[in-house]
């Protein structure tokens, strides 16, 4: 009897099963009946959002059996929604979706200059309440129209997804003035008050590469676009912003041109930043004492120049951009550099009541007490400098 019973328990155990693995995936959509999107663009102007949406032919991500590959422009597909909102707009790119369109393979989020500048954070607080964005997306700004910025592709016949748009860490790698911004780190920095949120700024170039003679598109980042945490907002241009990376602790490689009002003398590759900020306290205002370290590369030497010259030369340059940068964020009511983060971590208490809470710009002109910069350049190229 009780071999019966443990036979007909086992039976029951065994149906049910059978069962489980119908429960998972009863609801499934099929690879094939998706739209995956990579990449959206969010535009806001005249109260009413614009919503784009890129996606990719997947069989132009690999080459066919006869090697050839298709143009980007026949396999990359971008979508236009719009409406009172952003929820609304994504909606209505769905009526003319022709399948179940699936965002959790999304890499990037554009956001048009106007649209950052008159909303803010806000907007990532908008599109972060969908379960199936992710936070390791990358986030630009652009001034340009969104559609030409997804539309553009990269060399040798090869999609958006080949590009900085998509893969922006090797570019910076050889050339890092402005990091890459992933999502978290965006809204890390939206939500600490001593820190400046900062964005890449991207666009397209039209005369820096050709294909047949024909002028080539190619994607550049122009600049940046910062926001405090008392909403003082400023996008700026490349041109303005050289001297933004002279103080970042974490790039790789930058390149220096080390002249004078007349001349050039040499160009170097610096790297290995070691920076010291330390704040103090004097007559009531924040004071900023700045220790910066690099160690360099003669990659051209153009004009004669004795080595202790051409470091002194190359120092003061250095010097000349930070101040120039700073005093471009003061202008503009903004910390740039990031200065108040020590200056909190150090005095707590003093940064609460000095900047109500950081709603309060309390730098100026004069709140860089002393900038030590050293360059030490033991490498001309490939041939060691014998050190004296």
């Amino acid at each position: 009897m009780y071999v019966k019973k443990c036979i007909l328990l086992i039976k029951r155990i065994l149906i049910c099963t059978l069962f489980l693995p119908m429960t998972g995936c009863w609801s499934a959509i099929s690879i094939q009946d998706q739209l995956y999107i990579s990449a959206m663009g969010i535009e806001y102007e005249d109260e009413k959002f614009t919503i784009y949406a890129q996606m990719f032919d997947f069989n132009s991500l690999s080459r066919s059996e006869g090697g050839a590959r298709n143009s980007p422009e026949e396999s990359t597909f971008i979508g236009k929604g719009q409406g009172k909102t952003m929820n609304q707009a994504v909606f209505n790119l769905y009526q003319t979706s022709q399948e179940h369109v699936e965002w959790g393979h999304m890499g990037v989020v554009v956001v048009s200059a106007k649209a950052m500048e008159q909303l803010g954070s806000t907007i990532v607080e908008r599109l972060y309440r969908s379960p199936s964005t992710r936070y390791n997306t990358w986030l630009y700004v652009t001034e340009e129209p969104i559609e030409k910025i997804l539309a553009t592709s990269s060399f040798f016949n090869m999609t958006s997804l080949f590009t900085i748009l998509h893969n922006p860490t090797g570019n910076y790698e050889q050339n890092s003035i402005f990091p890459p911004t992933l999502m978290f780190k965006y809204i890390v920095n939206s939500n600490e008050s001593d820190r400046i949120i900062y964005v890449p700024c991207i666009g397209i170039n039209n005369s820096a590469w050709l294909q047949s003679d024909k002028p080539v598109g190619a994607l550049t980042i122009k600049g940046a676009y910062f926001e405090s945490s008392a909403k003082e907002t400023g996008l700026f241009k490349r041109e303005q912003l050289q001297g933004i990376q002279w103080l970042d602790d974490k790039f790789n490689r930058v390149t220096l041109t080390v002249q004078d009002e007349e001349t050039a003398y040499a160009n170097l590759t610096i790297f290995e930043p070691k920076i010291k900020v330390k704040p103090s306290i004097k007559n009531g205002e924040v004071k900023f004492h700045i220790k910066a370290k690099y160690q360099a590369i003669m990659q051209e030497y153009i004009e004669e120049i004795s080595y202790e010259e051409l470091v002194k030369l190359a120092e003061d340059i250095i010097k000349k951009e930070i101040m120039n940068v700073y005093t471009l964020g003061v202008e503009n009511k903004l910390d740039l550099y990031s200065l108040m983060h020590p200056f909190r971590m150090k005095y707590p208490k003093q940064w609460i009541t000095m900047t109500d809470r950081g709603d309060k710009f309390i730098l100026n002109e004069n709140s860089i007490e002393s900038l030590d910069v050293k360059v030490s350049i033991p490498s001309n190229g490939k041939y060691k400098r014998r050190i004296q």
